[in-house]
């Protein structure tokens, strides 16, 4: 229907009749902004950010003229319940209701508003200003929640308090669940695999051979098509190996670096890049690790990224992201519980 319209779909439909009301409110907020800037609004204040924050606030909450405020947008704008105010801390509470009190204030004198409605405005805002301010977390705890949220990433679904740290033990290569006519070259991959990874008395590395075996035969059942192609083996082999190495931090380990790796099959290149497609069609994410703060000492410092799953982690792996989540574990109150649901809720 929507073809013989002219349109390839019903979302290109929709865009192109609301792309002019969207260029509209553009071009009111730049102008809104200019005028804010021409009389000196900003003059020895550093909020001009926070302030467009504000007026799209306003605007998606129902503001005709930026700089007219009455009780009942203002009681809007600053409802905690509000989806974009819950990443922000007390601190940028704070920031966000001063420039709106500002902006309030600039309206009433440019608009010249009846000094009762001004009044019933200010009650407004004052009233509203406490609640959305006093219930907020402060960054030091957003913070907290949001390396908590990170570290929850690395490991998927599972709980990391249940998260087990035994090493892991070297499956047997059972390709029952992939297509037939794939085996065979699922098992010289496997053995390439291990003679990339054969480096004696190197700790882990029993584990980073098990990791890699596990992501190819996961990789096998899931997409068969990829091994199918005509893409070289040694690349293939030498991909998952720096893959499972360099996602469990042992990429600057003697023996595994991605060079050493690569040398015992003889390959130079994308054997990286061939590494993380396997990954992807397993299922698996390679993400990034996490950031010291401050004066932290830095655990993670052997890391680039951590590949998302504990089936493919070593025991060293998940140990670190227990002894992260603990130090990052208050006991549980009102603040920490508040800001977790909020986060989950706004992602």
């Amino acid at each position: 229907m929507y073809q013989d319209w002219g349109y390839p779909s019903y979302r290109e439909d929709v865009m192109r009749r609301y792309r002019p009301a969207r260029r509209q409110n553009d071009r009111e907020m730049d102008e809104a902004l200019s005028q804010l800037r021409a009389d000196t609004f900003f003059a020895g204040w550093d909020g001009p950010d926070v302030v467009s924050s504000v007026l799209e606030a306003g605007q998606r909450l129902g503001a005709t003229d930026y700089f007219v405020w009455g009780p009942r947008l203002v009681r809007a704008v600053l409802s905690p319940d509000v989806v974009s105010h819950r990443r922000r801390s007390r601190e940028q509470r704070s920031a966000f209701a001063e420039a709106l009190r500002r902006i309030i204030h600039y309206g009433h004198h440019i608009r010249d508003l009846d000094p009762a409605w001004q009044r019933l405005t200010d009650e407004a805002f004052e009233e509203a200003r406490a609640a959305f301010v006093a219930g907020a977390p402060t960054e030091a705890e957003l913070e907290r929640v949001r390396r908590r949220d990170h570290l929850r990433t690395l490991v998927g679904a599972h709980d990391i308090e249940q998260l087990d740290t035994e090493p892991l033990a070297l499956p047997e290569l059972d390709l029952s669940g992939a297509e037939e006519e794939i085996r065979e070259r699922v098992e010289r991959l496997d053995a390439m695999i291990g003679q990339a990874l054969a480096v004696p008395g190197t700790p882990l590395a029993d584990e980073v051979r098990a990791a890699g075996r596990r992501l190819l035969v996961e990789a096998a059942i899931r997409h068969a098509a990829m091994f199918r192609r005509s893409s070289r083996d040694d690349n293939l082999a030498a991909g998952v190996a720096i893959v499972v190495a360099e996602g469990n931090g042992l990429g600057s380990i003697l023996g595994l670096s991605r060079q050493e790796i690569a040398g015992r099959l003889g390959v130079t290149g994308v054997a990286a890049e061939r590494g993380r497609t396997v990954a992807t069609h397993a299922g698996v994410r390679l993400l990034k690790a996490p950031e010291r703060r401050g004066d932290e000492v830095d655990v993670w410092r052997d890391y680039v990224t951590v590949i998302a799953h504990p089936r493919f982690q070593t025991s060293a792996t998940r140990q670190l992201i227990r002894d992260a989540w603990q130090a990052l574990t208050e006991p549980k109150g009102r603040a920490c519980a508040d800001v977790t649901t909020s986060t989950q809720i706004a992602s």
